[in-house]
């Protein structure tokens, strides 16, 4: 799942807002093989779906500042992360990041 954009062309996005960087993933429109671009729902959409995702038990909710860039491993209030406390790791699931390149034309 994409759920922000760090380069693009050529171009480095970590300084930009994630409003922008979140623009330009969604104008890629990412649906490769197995790889989506992760719905940004904002205001009450964004805590209906909070409020879902504790109801059913889904591991996590990333939430991002709109005017916040990217800071690797940074802990400044520019990211909120919620894990979902029923939810049993042990499921024989592991969590991994992996880098999705693109090429547009």
């Amino acid at each position: 799942m994409c759920f922000d954009l760090l380069h693009v062309d050529g171009h480095n996005l970590a300084d930009e807002t994630y409003e922008t960087r979140r623009r330009e993933l969604e104008r890629l429109g990412v649906t490769q093989g197995r790889w989506l671009t992760t719905p940004s729902p904002r205001n009450s959409a964004g805590a209906a779906l909070y409020g879902y995702t504790l109801t059913h038990g889904w591991e996590d909710v990333l939430a991002k500042r709109l005017y916040s860039t990217y800071r690797p491993a940074s802990r400044d209030g520019g990211v909120a992360e919620s894990k979902a406390p029923a939810r049993a790791r042990s499921a024989g699931r592991s969590s991994a990041t992996a880098t999705l390149r693109l090429t547009t034309r």
